[in-house]
């Protein structure tokens, strides 16, 4: 099945348990996702729109809302990625990000970082948006307050851990720019982590 090429003036937002397309800012259509989602979508460079929901289903959407596929994963609250090539990205709370084909939902690859547990005894899962390089390396941050790296083989990036301990939850999204990995983490720093 083809899929039409991003509309411009579309975009995508999630609102409690469904997701909008909005045409210019007025809803051009809506869909029930079965569960709340606090995240936001993505959208593939054929139109597919990708979005995660507090279930563990994250789901896939042609331009016009027809659901295409769902991929059942464990909850997650890290808004999907998907790069040039049409794959996407999700994190979850066992501290996995999965990657799938955007427009099949078929699983691609697997990634695990290590499943620490903070101080409080909450799991270590993603807590972060993947960040995907041109390479597809993955980086995201946990809310543990590590940050990891792997390969799009999987194998480790960072030194033998893994990740690196900033010391509080990585919450905002990472971000690559002049070789420079940046996280920010709840304490309100902002670390520049380099190659």
């Amino acid at each position: 099945m083809a899929l039409s090429p991003i509309d411009l003036h579309r975009s995508y937002q999630t609102a409690g348990d469904r997701l909008l397309a909005l045409d210019d800012g007025r809803i051009a259509w809506q869909r029930g996702l079965g569960s709340l989602s606090e995240v936001s979508p993505a959208v593939a460079l054929d139109g597919t729109v990708v979005v995660g929901t507090n279930n563990g289903l994250q789901i896939g959407f042609s331009p016009s809302g027809q659901a295409l596929w769902r991929f059942h994963n464990v909850q997650t609250y890290s808004s999907p990625v998907v790069t040039d090539d049409g794959i996407a990205y999700f994190g979850d709370h066992h501290a996995i990000v999965s990657a799938v084909d955007a427009l099949s939902g078929r699983l691609l690859a697997r990634y695990a970082g290590p499943a620490r547990r903070t101080r409080n005894g909450r799991t270590g899962g993603v807590w972060t948006s993947p960040v995907v390089d041109a390479r597809h390396d993955v980086y995201w941050g946990s809310r543990s307050g590590h940050v990891h790296a792997v390969d799009r083989n999987g194998r480790t990036l960072f030194d033998i851990d893994i990740d690196i301990d900033t010391g509080a939850t990585v919450d905002s999204y990472p971000a690559l720019g002049d070789g420079l990995l940046v996280v920010g983490v709840t304490d309100g720093r902002l670390l520049a982590i380099g190659a």
